[in-house]
């Protein structure tokens, strides 16, 4: 492939030749481009043509042997001629040694004994049939004996009137048994071509053979990026890839580049050894050093002195394996840096990183280097190491980055004091990724200092997430009796237990006593503000404390469970479009920092939000993915994070009226307290009594209702924003026939919510108001109030309920036209919602005011889901199914099918038009609007 304009000059070499005018023709290039294949080629098309040849290749096992090349060559003809030429030619050429031992004059004279008799053979050859042209092909030149070489030298000049044609390939950068001999053969040639790599075209060909598959564009470009179109590297790659079945699309271009073939591993092995001796070491500290690579530091690697070391280097560039990037050396291709680093049976390749990392230990900028280095290595026994593997977790941009630098540390000579305060900060990083690690490097590192000093060393990030992941057992045991001295430290704990653990209610005494131990927290301010929004009553200050979390700098996890606290504050505000941009921000930090834990409670939040937003359908996923985060992170049964998300997750199923789908849901929860303790425990009796009742257990729905209502008055907690209680159990007795009950209960939500002031608390406490506290002209003005206040609120399905309720009071009063279009709205709003039980009502309402539902919109982009939708805009933006997995932390097969639904509902065929299929959204985000 790639290869007519060499045909073409074999072809005028031939042709030349048969015309009885003899040319030489030298094929150059580095390792691996073809100039073999060439010349095996330009020998069956000389035969084919009538030529005798002789053909004979170099070799590095007998480059010693005095005329071992050119006896080959002779050979390779012998059989052609009669017996009796045979005999003649094989005693010319047995005697050929003794002539040229024998000359008077010493070597020189024998030497030219040599020539002459050897071109006095070929002639004889020719004359023995002087129809056939001769092709002389000559494999490996560099490898040839120097007496073979002498001769190769003299024979361009003899056969200028001969039909003989000499065709020879010579790799760059190997040595030669006798470069000035070989540079004579090059300047005397009549042609010298030298091979390049293949185009991409010629790449996809091969691909698209072999692999049975025409291949993605994207995957011919990852192909020729990492093997330069190097023919060698490329057959061996695509034999690779049908030996595994790879399929040759964009997704599998990811993975080109860290693809180790065996087959060249060995073949660069037995190459660098008669390149120097010292080559596979010099090759290796480059592939290690990589953007690090200078010449002191590979001499201070390989141990060499300099000017040996340019050599070497100088050789395995000009046999293509090194190349120069902004005047440093590095491995040409990814193929050949993976050979390299594959293999390290003796253990060079981890004292490679050890020395690179004491060479680049002094570099300001290269700290990152030095801790891959070192986690590339053994154990170095040198003070440095741990220090500089702490420094750069500490500054690690994920826990798990920051984890493997800790572990590494581990593995060094500790002093215990020192040992132990790793383990504390890897609990840190662990307790990110996996609450049951981190609690086992805790107990390692309790195991080896006291119960006093471990309370001054564990971080107080990891304290609020074993608080938050269940683990509350092991934070007490750091704030059980104990020494003296250490009081404050134990004050600070015990508080963040009680704070944020949701066993116990959060009352004043407790947010004063956080704020007196830490008045510029972080927590403090979000702590503050929720314990506002709790009470009910001030709702500026509840604001004004979210906003103040809000606009710190984020330092640690402490920092991002207070702005989804303060997230959950504005939600309580009537603010939930911020909520969301701001629960949104915190979520991609927690992404970036590699926080699963925080990520999973970012996604339960997110949840809550699209809850009241009325995005049931999005609130479902988040609630799904923060699940599986959360799972992963191995937290406790009791953790309130997972209570809690447990139940957004069921009271998200109630209100999409998927009510046996959140009784099954249910009973990861069971058994829930009757009479609630906690936080947590309260709002899970509240949501399954909410459920009992969407299943027709309307008693006992209430006195879950009530129960949980209950603890929630004790606790302070009056706030109908943060849970309504109240509303809920007015409607179930009201269905019971108790009005006066539900009235009262009706009239004292209403109370609260004008308290808190928002129109979403008041519109809904209206609606309640409506529906069981008034005669049909009040209720009208009651869910006329309800309907306008809830249109300036980001709680839809709350209006699409008010709206239902009074389309169903205007059909009862017999205002049909007016109904049917609150009814319309009502229904529209409930659809897009996804709230079934909703949906049937309204429909039912329409129905009976004599109208019917418009028909759904629900085409092109507003028929993707919450899902579907992210994927696509990722695709769009050309990224990869595997980079699109890894990004939203769903399976590949997951984007597989949510992209196939996406083709579908938007009619295209492909990720080529989703750009252009998106950009017609309303809401199409702004990286697709460019």
């Amino acid at each position: 492939m790639d290869r007519q304009a060499e045909r073409r000059e074999i072809g005028r070499l031939l042709q030349s030749a048969a015309e009885g005018l003899g040319q030489s023709l030298i094929f150059q290039g580095e390792a691996g481009t073809g100039k073999s294949a060439l010349l095996r080629e330009a020998a069956v098309r000389a035969r084919a043509d009538g030529f005798r040849v002789m053909l004979a290749q170099g070799s590095s096992v007998e480059h010693d042997v005095p005329l071992g090349l050119v006896r080959r060559l002779f050979d390779s003809v012998m059989t052609f001629l009669p017996e009796a030429e045979q005999d003649v030619l094989v005693r010319i050429l047995d005697r050929i040694p003794e002539d040229a031992g024998g000359a008077a004059d010493g070597p020189a004279a024998g030497a030219d004994v040599v020539r002459r008799t050897l071109h006095l053979v070929l002639r004889k050859l020719l004359r023995s049939d002087t129809a056939v042209p001769v092709l002389v092909v000559v494999d490996n030149l560099h490898w040839a004996d120097r007496e073979s070489l002498e001769w190769l030298v003299t024979l361009p000049e003899h056969i200028v009137s001969l039909p003989v044609a000499l065709l020879a390939s010579v790799c760059d950068g190997v040595p030669s048994t006798d470069l000035a001999l070989l540079d004579q053969i090059l300047v005397l040639s009549s042609r010298q071509v030298t091979l390049r790599g293949l185009g991409a075209a010629s790449a996809s060909i091969l691909l698209r053979e072999q692999l049975g598959r025409v291949p993605e564009q994207a995957f011919v470009s990852g192909v020729m990026q990492v093997t330069g179109g190097n023919p060698q590297l490329l057959t061996a790659l695509t034999q690779w890839l049908v030996r595994e079945g790879t399929h040759p699309d964009a997704e599998a271009a990811d993975g080109l580049g860290t693809i180790v073939l065996d087959s060249l591993t060995r073949s660069l092995d037995v190459r660098l050894r008669y390149v120097s001796p010292h080559a596979l070491t010099v090759l290796r500290a480059v592939a290690v050093l990589d953007n690090e690579t200078t010449l002191q530091r590979v001499c201070a690697i390989v141990g060499c002195d300099p000017s040996e070391i340019v050599d070497v280097i100088g050789r395995l560039r000009h046999l293509g394996i090194l190349t120069e990037r902004r005047g440093r050396p590095r491995v040409s291709h990814a193929l050949v840096r993976n050979a390299v680093l594959a293999e390290d049976a003796q253990g060079t390749l981890r004292e490679i990183h050890a020395r690179t990392a004491r060479l680049l230990r002094d570099d300001p900028g290269a700290q990152h280097s030095v801790c891959h280095h070192l986690i590339l290595s053994g154990p170095v026994g040198e003070a440095w190491v741990p220090r500089v593997l702490r420094a750069a977790a500490r500054c690690a941009a994920d826990a798990s980055t920051a984890m493997s630098f800790l572990r590494r540390a581990l593995a060094e000579p500790l002093p215990t004091d020192v040992r132990a305060q790793v383990l504390f900060e890897l609990a840190a990083a662990a307790g990110s990724t996996d609450l049951t690690a981190a609690v086992s490097y805790l107990n390692e590192g309790w195991s080896l200092t006291g119960p006093e000093c471990s309370l001054t060393r564990v971080p107080a990030d990891l304290i609020d997430v074993l608080i938050l992941g269940g683990r509350e057992r092991e934070v007490a045991r750091l704030v059980a009796p104990g020494g003296e001295g250490f009081n404050e430290r134990r004050d600070a704990i015990d508080c963040r237990l009680s704070l944020l653990s949701a066993l116990t209610p959060v009352d004043a005494d407790a947010v004063r006593r956080l704020r007196e131990l830490e008045p510029e927290g972080a927590l403090t301010s979000a702590v503050q503000a929720g314990w506002e929004a709790d009470r009910g009553r001030d709702r500026t200050a509840a604001v004004e404390g979210a906003e103040q979390v809000l606009k710190m700098a984020v330092a640690g996890a402490e920092d991002l469970v207070a702005r989804l606290k303060a997230c959950w504050v504005l939600t309580a505000a009537d603010q939930a479009e911020e909520a969301a941009s701001r629960c949104d921000e915190t979520l991609d930090m927690a992404r970036r920092r590699g926080d699963r834990f925080l990520t999973s409670f970012a996604l339960a939040c997110k949840a809550s939000i699209l809850r009241v937003t009325g995005d049931l359908r999005a609130a479902e996923a988040a609630a799904r993915e923060s699940m599986r985060e959360l799972m992963s992170c191995r937290v406790s049964r009791r953790s309130p994070v997972l209570l809690g998300l447990l139940a957004t997750h069921i009271e998200i199923l109630v209100d999409l009226g998927r009510g046996r789908e959140a009784m099954t849901l249910l009973d990861r929860l069971e058994p829930i307290e009757e009479r609630p303790r906690g936080r947590t425990a309260a709002y899970s009796l509240f949501v399954r009594g909410r459920l009992r009742r969407q299943l027709g257990q309307p008693i006992g729905g209430l006195k879950d209702l009530m129960a949980s209502g209950e603890w929630f008055t004790v606790a302070g907690i009056t706030n109908p924003a943060v849970v309504d209680w109240r509303a809920e159990s007015a409607l179930v007795l009201h269905e019971l026939g108790e009005v006066s009950r539900a009235r009262a209960l009706a009239a004292d939500a209403l109370n609260t919510a004008e308290l808190w002031g928002t129109p979403a608390a008041m519109g809904r406490s209206l609606r309640i108001m409506g529906r069981v506290g008034a005669g049909q002209g009040a209720a009208r003005d009651l869910l006329e109030s309800s309907v306008n206040l809830l249109r300036t609120s980001a709680e839809k399905v709350s209006l699409a309920e008010s709206l239902t309720d009074l389309g169903g009071q205007l059909v009862q009063q017999g205002d049909k036209p007016s109904a049917r279009e609150f009814l319309r709205q009502a229904h529209a709003l409930a659809e897009a919602a996804g709230c079934a039980e909703l949906i049937g009502r309204s429909r039912a309402l329409l129905s009976a005011s004599g109208g019917r539902p418009r028909r759904s919109a629900k085409a092109g982009t507003s028929s993707l889901t919450e899902s579907e939708r992210k994927v696509a805009e990722l695709a769009a933006l050309s990224k990869t199914n595997k980079a699109i997995a890894a990004r939203l932390f769903v399976a590949q097969r997951t984007v597989e099918i949510h992209l196939t639904n996406v083709y579908r509902k938007l009619g295209i065929e492909g990720r080529a038009q989703l750009r252009e299929a998106l950009r017609g959204a309303d809401d199409t985000p702004a990286a697709l609007a460019v």
